[in-house]
């Protein structure tokens, strides 16, 4: 008569461990953003300057992170959601490699769009744990209180009046300078006292805006120079206008326009 072995005195089967591929493995893929130039960590959106410009604030630090750490995993290449450009400048981003490091990392580098607007990094890691995603917002100019501007109010005639204008984007808690852009300055509206042709008449305030001036009286008013502002390294884009001599006219106030060649937000004065 035989009798079975109980559990206890079974013979143990020997272990046998199957190595799996890490490109088979389920992981989870997160991707994060740092900017150039603001010294804040990598996180799940930056702001950034619209332009595409070669200028730091134009630029983002990526990174791809692949928990648990694997190294040799392929990386799906991500989609710029939103990243289209309007003057053929669009959102790029450029990975060191597509294969994880020791460190289970990808790192890579995004440059902005000449579009004002947020674009996502999109990451479809094609297993169960979803997608990765970070945003970069592509912000432009965030003064309001026209502090950006400065110029003489006091409005002298016919001599040059030094004109400045210095954007700033906002990221977190830091106001950051916009540089190597080509600015363009108009003026938007101006108004004048007219004191009529023969000076004896009751002067007449009044307001002409650019689009208002089918006679291009602001033309003959003032002359602006250069046509094309670029700025210096510290994001200050310097000009001067001119307001030209007209006994009817006496100007008492100006409102400026600065419209950048590379992305089509007007800052206003």
């Amino acid at each position: 008569m035989f009798r079975r072995l109980s559990a206890a005195y079974r013979k143990p089967k020997a272990a046998f461990v199957f190595l799996t591929p890490a490109s088979t493995l389920k992981y989870k893929v997160a991707v994060q953003v740092k900017s150039s130039v603001s010294g804040s960590g990598f996180a799940d959106s930056v702001s950034l300057a619209a332009g595409g410009d070669s200028a730091p604030e134009h630029k983002a630090d990526v990174l791809i992170q692949v928990t648990p750490i694997l190294e040799g995993v392929h990386i799906n290449t991500p989609v710029l959601i939103d990243g289209d450009g309007v003057e053929g400048v669009d959102a790029d981003l450029q990975l060191d490699t597509d294969v994880t490091d020791e460190n289970g990392q990808v790192k890579g580098h995004y440059t902005t769009s000449d579009v004002r607007r947020k674009v996502t990094i999109h990451i479809d890691t094609g297993l169960t744990y979803g997608i990765a995603e970070a945003v970069v917002d592509q912000r432009w100019n965030d003064v309001t209180n026209g502090d950006q501007w400065v110029f003489d109010k006091t409005l002298p005639v016919d001599k040059p009046i030094d004109v400045q204008v210095k954007p700033k984007f906002q990221d977190g808690d830091k106001m950051v300078p916009v540089t190597g852009h080509y600015l363009k300055f108009v003026v938007q509206s101006v108004t004048v006292k007219d004191l009529g042709n023969d000076g004896t008449s009751e002067p007449i305030v009044k307001t002409i805006t650019a689009d208002e001036d089918p006679n291009g009286f602001l033309g003959q008013l003032f002359a602006i120079a250069p046509s094309d502002v670029m700025d210096g390294s510290d994001g200050v884009y310097k000009g001067t206008v001119t307001i030209n001599h007209r006994p009817q006219y006496a100007v008492i106030n100006l409102s400026f326009e600065a419209e950048d060649q590379e992305v089509s937000e007007p800052l206003t004065e």
